[in-house]
């Protein structure tokens, strides 16, 4: 769920730059591995219709 989350942030013309935090080492690798995660236009659009986008951070 992180990695699609934070795939999804970078994904998004508006968001310039995700801000991660991490406890521990596993979270710190969890969040890293987001930048592997590629959504295809189906899948951003999917994500869309699950959780409609809103509000001024959004393009």
């Amino acid at each position: 769920m992180v990695q699609i989350a934070l795939a999804w942030l970078l994904a998004n013309p508006a968001v310039t730059s995700p801000i991660i935090a991490a406890s521990n080492m596993k979270q710190l690798e969890e969040n890293l591995t987001s930048a592997d995660v590629s959504l295809s236009k189906a899948d951003l659009e999917r994500i869309d219709r699950i959780a409609p986008p809103k509000g001024p951070y959004y393009t």
